[in-house]
């Protein structure tokens, strides 16, 4: 059979064609059967080239292809590991072959720890090699080249491994005599699991062990490899993950005075750590492990809100502007919080965090998101943001790339937030509110991504306040007296959502009225959606009214 028919196959393996040569495309697309066997047998050099020279691209790219939909930062180089990981996705193997996953899982953690030993970056020094020292003679070390093949290896065995990684078995808490105080703590709990583990050979507490500590390595592809492989966790072992990192947590949003080497340190682990979770939340996870909400409140679960509620009061602290790192941490901190809220349906989020927890964390990336963007909700950055209006086009552009790259990811999780269940405080969707003076600067901004962020937030913004009727008023009065490029935003968004369902409002006819009006619009998107939009509603109220009868038909 094609693999094109074959749909799960295909969506696959179509990922990797655009990266090959035409004589292994075509190769590809003709071939009667397709599988693993056949993947493996390729030879040509793009499939079996070890690694790249530029090991930070290839710690992006060469892993996570499965979970990247086009928004990658360059040409992916490895389209075997593009298979493979695909293969991995929980709608693939992971669902439908659990028996292949419970046997491949002892073989890649064997091969993971093996070859480990030989790309280990931080070998065992003398005194600890005395300990452990055998009879056998120590083995030649690797070349340079062999180690970077090994290396490359090792990322994708490992990464592997934790997508294969079994749910570890509940530990029972066994009763304790009155005289004894059983406190609970994440390490007494990863010594019981430790214990009941070290028998077996595959253990997922020693893959844990093994690779958590690496986010503190020095050597970049190492490292990065730990973060790319932690963030592929699979759903079932979310859980054990988490309480394995619970140690780090903590230390990464401790805010107790430190020596600058220690801070460096502890920075070097926050970012590493907001890169775990981003990476975790990109691959959908949090949506769908049975862990991450609580099961009666079905809000975030405590681990996750302590993180980011201490993330919070560290990075509100932080005033240092010109440090690159912990530029670096609040970006991958508003992609996280961005990201993890996508992962949840509108339902889902309107108890997923505190109406407090959202407030504060507005606050903070306002501040983040520069002076124009910040004064609406009132927050001052640096100099007074009495010009704000003035810096609407060139708040984000006058700026370092960093800086603009952190700007924007501010507002999209601010705007990710807002949107986040019922408006947390409804003031700001009151007549004059602060939320209307905001979508008012975004839409503005000659910036076409701040723009399209100003569009899909109306959207979302009527979708989750179905209740407030002044939003759906302050939205069409904008299609009437704002300047063409907002009308058409607003308008849009009003189609968007009167188009999906039966959406509550009290006056129709004002939908009526400003389609009817949009129909004669120049521009072509906004014509046609009139168009469109007009004859959904006239279905939608008058399909049923039959015609008017004549004088005729009443005799």
């Amino acid at each position: 059979m094609n693999f094109l028919e074959n749909e799960p196959m295909s969506k696959v393996l179509e990922r990797c064609l655009h990266m090959l040569p035409q004589a292994d495309r075509t190769a590809m697309l003709n071939a009667n059967v397709i599988d693993l066997q056949w993947i493996v047998e390729r030879n040509s050099g793009i499939w079996t080239v070890g690694h790249v020279e530029d090991s930070a691209k290839a710690s992006t790219l060469t892993l996570c292809h499965s979970q990247t939909s086009g928004g990658g930062t360059g040409q992916p180089y490895d389209p075997w590991s593009v298979c493979l990981f695909g293969f991995m996705e929980r709608q693939h193997v992971l669902q439908h072959c659990p028996s292949a996953v419970a046997q491949a899982w002892p073989i890649c953690y064997q091969r993971v720890t093996s070859l480990f030993n030989v790309i280990d970056p931080t070998p065992v020094s003398d005194n600890r090699a005395s300990l452990l020292r055998s009879s056998a003679p120590p083995k030649k070390p690797p070349s340079e080249a062999q180690r970077d093949s090994l290396a490359h290896l090792w990322k994708n065995q490992v990464a592997l491994a934790m997508r294969l990684v079994p749910q570890m078995p509940s530990v029972a808490v066994r009763c304790a005599s009155p005289d004894l105080s059983l406190s609970f703590s994440p390490d007494s709990l990863s010594a019981d699991r430790s214990d009941k583990s070290s028998g077996s050979t595959a253990s997922p507490v020693a893959l844990y062990k093994l690779v958590i500590p690496l986010l503190r390595c020095e050597v970049t592809d190492i490292r990065d490899a730990a973060v790319n492989a932690l963030g592929l966790i699979n759903h079932d072992a979310l859980k054990d993950l988490m309480e394995e990192l619970v140690v780090y947590i903590r230390e990464a949003i401790d805010r107790k005075q430190e020596n600058m080497r220690r801070r460096r340190r502890r920075d070097a682990l926050r970012l590493q750590l907001v890169r775990v979770l981003e990476r975790i939340v990109e691959n959908g996870t949090f949506g769908i492990s049975p862990f991450v909400l609580e099961r009666d409140s079905l809000s975030l679960h405590p681990t996750f809100v302590e993180y980011i509620d201490g993330a919070r009061l560290y990075l509100e602290a932080e005033t240092d502007k010109d440090n690159s790192s912990m530029r670096e941490v609040k970006t991958h901190f508003c992609d996280f919080i961005r990201k993890m809220i996508k992962n949840f349906s509108l339902e889902s989020c309107s108890t997923l965090l505190t109406r407090e927890l959202k407030r504060n964390l507005v606050n903070l990336f306002a501040s983040w998101s520069g002076s124009a963007y910040a004064a609406p909700f009132g927050v001052i950055v640096g100099a007074s943001a009495s010009a704000s209006h003035h810096a609407i086009s060139s708040s984000i552009v006058s700026v370092s790339a960093d800086e603009e790259k952190l700007q924007f990811g501010a507002l999209q999780a601010t705007s990710a937030l807002l949107c986040c269940g019922p408006c947390f405080n409804p003031s700001h969707l009151a007549e004059d509110g602060a939320i209307y003076n905001w979508l008012d600067l975004l839409m503005a901004a000659k910036d076409e991504k701040i723009y399209d962020l100003a569009k899909e937030t109306v959207v979302l913004l009527l979708e989750s306040n179905p209740d407030i009727g002044q939003l759906l008023e302050w939205v069409i009065d904008r299609c009437y007296t704002a300047c063409p490029r907002e009308a058409d935003a607003c308008f849009l968004a009003l189609a968007v959502i009167f188009s999906a369902r039966e959406y509550p409002c009290d006056h129709y006819t004002s939908v009526i009225n400003v389609t009817l009006l949009m129909t004669g619009c120049p521009r072509v998107e906004v014509h046609s959606t009139a168009l469109q939009l007009l004859q959904i509603l006239d279905k939608r109220f008058f399909g049923n009214v039959g015609p008017l009868q004549t004088e005729a038909d009443r005799v």
